[in-house]
């Protein structure tokens, strides 16, 4: 099997100057574009290209109990987070949740959860996703085909590809039924060094306050 090819087991090229399309049973039928380049004409301000994570030997993996973020920290001591596109902890809105495909299960740790590792990012790239949304709160019922934006990581000491998104859920309060289910883009951002004063930091700009796991 083509370690290269996303069907089946893992995804194109990272490196490729022009993004594929193709059909990823991997990822449950979804359909698969990586990116070389942005995709997104308003990116966040903290935003950094994955590719930024190359060669990088991760080392702790940690997932926020309150918040749709997972932490990175790598043995040269910079850490990054991965964020959902316009997520405010203050304002938190409909539930997110960063969802990964089964290969990711013993690395990305379940919420409140931690893992230690020791993993070389070969590979790091964003990626576009097509799943199914729908609105079942009104009587008729209503479903499309949305795209967002994943990422993967692929990593030398492990096969296949690794990829995260973020489904947003809205649940009746009576039957506990899922009735409204979307997508967001899910980011790498990096998360400068804090200094010991903690009143430094009292004035954040909306994605700069997001996430402390």
């Amino acid at each position: 099997m083509d370690d290269d090819s996303i069907t089946g087991s893992s995804a194109s090229s990272c490196s490729s100057s022009s993004p594929t399309t193709l059909t990823s049973t991997l990822f449950g039928g979804r359909k698969q574009t990586v990116n070389s380049r942005p995709t997104r004409l308003d990116p966040a301000p903290d935003e950094v290209d994955p590719i930024s994570l190359v060669g990088k030997t991760l080392v702790q993996v940690r997932r926020s109990p309150n918040h749709p973020s997972i932490a990175l920290r790598f043995s040269d001591k910079s850490s990054y987070q991965i964020r959902v596109d316009g997520y405010n902890p203050q304002f938190p809105g409909l539930n997110k949740v960063l969802e990964m495909n089964a290969q990711s299960h013993g690395i990305f740790p379940e919420s409140g959860g931690q893992t230690n590792v020791n993993l070389t990012v070969d590979r790091c790239a964003s990626i576009t996703m097509r799943d199914k949304a729908f609105d079942a709160r009104s009587s008729k019922e209503t479903s499309w085909d949305q795209t967002h934006l994943g990422v993967v990581f692929k990593f030398r000491e492990r096969d296949g590809w690794h990829c995260l998104w973020a489904m947003l859920a809205d649940n009746d309060s009576s039957t506990g039924l899922c009735v409204f289910r979307s997508f967001e883009d899910v980011y790498i951002a990096q998360v400068p060094a804090r200094p010991f004063n903690k009143g430094h930091n009292k004035r954040r700009s909306r994605h700069e306050r997001q996430i402390r796991v």
